[in-house]
């Protein structure tokens, strides 16, 4: 009898256990965003609204409507960590151009992205935001690392638009709404 009652509890703790330590949230996107422009005053815009509005449990992340021709619903992109400034080796503009039309050099950004390693990320980054001026427009594309699959989001605002919070951070947001993050 005291083996059923052993045998029992154990049981009992090992399933309560096990679905407590799956439960939740799987956490933010590590970013790494990336200016297609050497010289571009408006990236001042961009990576100060990074600064306000995203990281670890910043409840000023925007959020942005998503409609389809079935439904509509509102998505708020998590980014926990994202790089504004520092380069990755073989990360350049030529091999961002070319994803944005090419399905191997997508291939070859993502493994890339994943495989980076330093100080702050020891697992790679789980997407990338580029960006691009062209006709006074700027041009985000955002691609998972992690999920092959998914393609390559894309949205834009106009350069006189890049200091209005609200645009800026709708264009962000259709740039990254829906890439996975990484599973707990």
């Amino acid at each position: 009898m005291i083996n059923k009652v052993i045998i029992l509890f154990i049981l009992v703790v090992s399933v309560s256990y096990s679905k407590l330590s799956i439960s939740g949230d799987p956490g933010g996107l590590f970013l790494y965003v990336m200016s297609m422009e050497s010289d571009f005053n408006g990236k001042n815009y961009i990576d100060n609204y990074f600064r306000k509005h995203y990281g670890l449990d910043n409840e000023l992340a925007p959020s942005c409507k998503i409609s389809s021709a079935k439904r509509s619903w509102e998505d708020q992109p998590e980014v926990d960590v994202y790089y504004l400034n520092s380069k990755i080796p073989g990360v350049d503009n030529d091999l961002l151009e070319k994803s944005i039309i090419n399905k191997n050099s997508r291939s070859k950004l993502r493994k890339l992205l994943v495989n980076f390693n330093d100080k702050r990320i020891q697992g790679g980054f789980d997407a990338i935001l580029f960006y691009k001026i062209k006709d006074a427009v700027v041009y985000f594309y955002g691609l998972s690392a992690i999920y092959k699959p998914e393609p390559l989001k894309k949205s834009s605002i106009a350069v006189s638009d890049l200091s209005d919070e609200t645009k800026l951070g709708n264009a962000m947001c259709l740039a990254l709404e829906g890439l996975p993050t990484p599973a707990p």
